[in-house]
């Protein structure tokens, strides 16, 4: 039984998954805005703060360069530069030095030289007299670079000071002109440590853990970055590799998003080309969007609590709204119990003008209804018990009679089918019997032709054992010949021994003329020099041959044994043939000729059983034909009796299915009184 449902509660839970797909839509649009708008935000927060750190660059340089151009316009400067060798206006030029550097707090020099570069004001006296750059090209380079520079001011970038203590500066030089002409420069250094406290404390806001670098594209390494062992270093990061190959490629400013460490990262970069430096900002997304994210999540939290206020309000609402139906419902179930009692609260009900009312009076008006077929149901019910009982009676009468017929035609069927089973048995055996004399004759014809075939074949196998003993004698006597005459022949192999010997001691006899042809060669002197090599060479071919001789001897003697064993083998052969293969014939000749006589025998025996075989076939034939007339009779009867069973057993069909629709007919009247009775009136 399946579990009973609250069509109320279903109702609610519809209305709670609707309100929280329309809910769910406008969190995830509102989300999608809003994250998006924060985002931006947050980019264009972040992105302020680089222009803000590239407008602090460009100050403290602009400002360092107003400091320099300022002293260089200084007129005790210039009277040192007119009259160079005037101690006075030395001593005067040097004071002015040391007190415009005493009022300034970040710088780590500033100085005067001439046009050859030698040091006249220094804050340090040492210094003073020294050539700044005696390399007449750095020095030619250092006047073009002013030269081509806004204002003639010069600025090298931060880089790293050549004292005693190297520390980062940005260095910076100008020109001293007197009457339209360059007649000095002047130099100087402010810390880069400065500059980079103030970058430091310019915070973004929302984002303490905003890192920035600040790189030199040209040379590739850091000028600021968050780890000072970094500094003054070359770049190694690959996310900011990527970003200084943009910057190079022409994009002087954009965003970039990478990861690094597990950790999305978001970076803003502005190339600052006056300088040839890059700026960088990276921070982590989880950072720069965290309001975005905890305002998601609170939208989340309250879009969910709505949902949880709409389902519950909804449940309460529809819960009252289908109380009547509940009512409704539980005289409908009473009328599913088959239970017609009236009902007070569907009186009610049926009052209301809505789509309950409707139902309270379709179930009240249904309930009138069930009466009153009830009530005609009970009187036919009674009618039909009547008329039931009278069928069956008459049934019962008729089905013993019919009984009492099958009864006695069923014993006589039965001793018919003994009867008919008896002779059927009978039949049966008689064919088997006919059909094994039957299979005897046969098989007694078919082994006297056997048996002459058997005779045949017997003289012709004694023809052709005398035959093959005849054969095989002279073929034995023919192959000995052979065998001899190829033992003969192989017996020339000793001439070639022989004739190794006798090419041996030609051998010997050429060693010996070689050996006195280089005899009479070494007496010749230079003239027998040619004479010496062909005696030599008859020497080595003598040699060979003598080897080839030996081989030659080697094999004869192998040859040899080999004739003796093989000679050996075909003796033993012919000696079997001569022996065994002959006897063996023989043997077969005379096993042939007794044979001839078992087999005649045998066919005079299989004669004599064929003659009784085909008496013993008619009179078992003749026995067939008189078993198959009484088998032939007693089926017929048989079927008599059958016919006569079958008509009774239709009968009785017949009667049990009179008695069969009597006991139906019984059976419905009393299911409409329990279905009666089951309706509660």
């Amino acid at each position: 039984m399946k579990p009973k449902k609250n069509m109320s509660t279903g109702i609610a839970i519809m209305i709670a998954v609707v309100s929280l797909v329309c809910i769910g839509i406008l969190y995830f649009a509102s989300t999608y805005f809003m994250t998006k708008a924060m985002e931006e935000t947050a980019e264009n927060n972040i992105i302020t703060s680089l222009d803000s750190k590239t407008q602090i660059i460009e100050e403290y340089i602009s400002s360092g360069e107003t400091t320099l151009l300022t002293f260089a316009q200084g007129g005790d400067l210039k009277n040192v530069l007119k009259n160079p060798e005037d101690e006075s206006m030395q001593a005067a030029a040097q004071q002015y030095t040391l007190d415009y550097f005493g009022k300034l707090g970040n710088w780590e020099g500033l100085y005067l030289c001439d046009i050859t570069s030698k040091v006249i004001t220094f804050p340090a006296p040492p210094v003073i007299g020294r050539v700044m750059r005696p390399d007449p090209d750095s020095l030619q380079s250092l006047y073009d670079s002013m030269a081509a520079s806004p204002n003639n001011l010069y600025n090298t970038g931060i880089m790293e000071s050549k004292g005693a203590e190297p520390v980062l500066c940005i260095s910076m030089y100008t020109p001293v002109y007197i009457d339209g002409n360059v007649s000095g420069y002047v130099g100087g250094a402010t810390y880069a440590a400065d500059l980079k406290e103030l970058l430091d404390a310019s915070k973004i806001q929302g984002l303490p853990n905003a890192e920035y670098s600040l790189v030199n594209l040209e040379t590739g390494v850091y000028i600021f970055n968050k780890d000072e062992e970094l500094m003054n270093t070359e770049v190694l990061d690959e996310n900011l590799l990527k970003i200084m190959e943009k910057a190079k490629a022409g994009d002087t400013t954009g965003t970039v998003e990478y990861k690094a460490d597990g950790e999305k990262y978001f970076s803003v970069y502005k190339v600052l080309e006056e300088h040839g430096w890059l700026l960088i900002i990276s921070d982590k997304d989880s950072e720069i969007f965290d309001r975005a994210y905890s305002s998601r999540n609170l939208l989340f939290v309250l879009c969910l609590a709505a949902v949880l206020l709409i389902s519950a309000l909804a449940w309460a609402i529809v819960n009252k709204r289908t109380k009547p139906l509940r009512g409704v419902t539980k005289s409908i179930v009473k009328l599913e119990q088959l239970d017609l009692t009236a009902d007070a609260d569907i009186e009610n009900y049926a009052k209301s003008n809505d789509e309950v009312g409707e139902i309270a009076v379709a179930v009240k008006s249904l309930t009138d209804k069930f009466s009153d077929i009830v009530s005609t149901m009970s009187e036919c019910s009674e009618s039909l018990s009547e008329s039931a009982a009278v069928m069956e009676e008459t049934s019962e009468q008729l089905l013993e009679r019919v009984e009492t017929d099958s009864a006695t035609t069923q014993e006589l069927s039965a001793s018919i089918i003994n009867t008919n089973e008896a002779i059927s048995s009978m039949t049966a055996e008689i064919k088997k019997m006919k059909d094994l004399a039957s299979e005897i004759q046969k098989s007694v014809n078919d082994e006297d032709r056997h048996s002459e075939d058997l005779m045949k074949s017997s003289a012709e196998m004694t023809k052709l054992a005398g035959e093959a003993k005849a054969n095989s004698s002279e073929k034995i006597a023919t192959t000995k010949t052979r065998i001899d005459e190829a033992i003969n022949n192989l017996q020339a192999l000793v001439r070639i021994n022989d004739m190794a010997d006798q090419i041996l001691d030609i051998t010997s006899q050429t060693n010996l003329l070689s050996l006195n042809a280089s005899i009479e060669a070494a007496r010749a002197g230079e003239a027998g020099r040619g004479f010496a090599v062909v005696a030599e060479e008859i020497s080595k071919l003598a040699n060979s041959s003598s080897e080839t001789v030996s081989q030659i001897q080697n094999l004869c003697k192998e040859a040899e044994d080999s004739i003796t064993l093989v000679k050996s083998c075909f003796t033993d052969i012919v000696a079997f043939l001569e022996t065994d293969v002959t006897g063996q014939f023989e043997v077969f000749a005379s096993s042939s000729d007794k044979f001839k006589d078992v087999v005649a025998e045998i066919k005079t025996s299989i004669d004599v059983i064929g003659d009784s075989t085909g008496t013993f076939v008619e009179s078992v034939e003749s026995i067939s034909m008189q078993v198959e007339a009484v088998d032939s009779a007693s089926k017929d009867n048989e079927v008599g009796v059958e016919e006569i069973i079958k008509n009774n057993n239709e009968t009785t069909v017949a009667v049990d299915t009179v008695l069969s629709a009597s006991g139906e007919n019984k059976n419905n009247a009393m299911t409409l009184q329990d279905i009666i009775g089951r309706f509660t009136k």
